[in-house]
């Protein structure tokens, strides 16, 4: 199962029924920029990393969430990549350009 059929099958309908999406005031924004790229000097960026999923309530961002294909072992995640932008880096939560 690729990263597609992960979300459409498992995740999406997960967080409906968690409310996301459905409560006054929750919201997921997919594909939300959380860092706009390692610096590579002479004034050019690296790729932006983007969270596959932004949860906001009441425009307060409370997480994210990273879909992997069903049999990518949790190992080989970005969990702890984006778990440290999400503590420390200035571009997270809504600092960023692009919103």
């Amino acid at each position: 199962m690729n990263e597609a059929e992960t979300r459409a099958d498992y995740i999406d309908p997960a967080l409906k029924a968690a409310g996301w999406g459905v409560v006054d005031g929750s919201r997921i924004r997919r594909e939300y920029p959380i860092t706009l790229g390692r610096i590579e000097g002479h004034g050019k960026r690296g790729k932006e990393l983007t969270a596959d999923y932004l949860l906001e309530y009441r425009n307060t961002k409370l997480g994210i969430v990273e879909a992997k294909a069903w049999d990518i072992p949790k190992h080989k995640s970005s969990f702890v990549s984006y778990t440290w932008y999400a503590t420390h880096s200035s571009t997270f939560p809504g600092k960023t350009t692009r919103q």
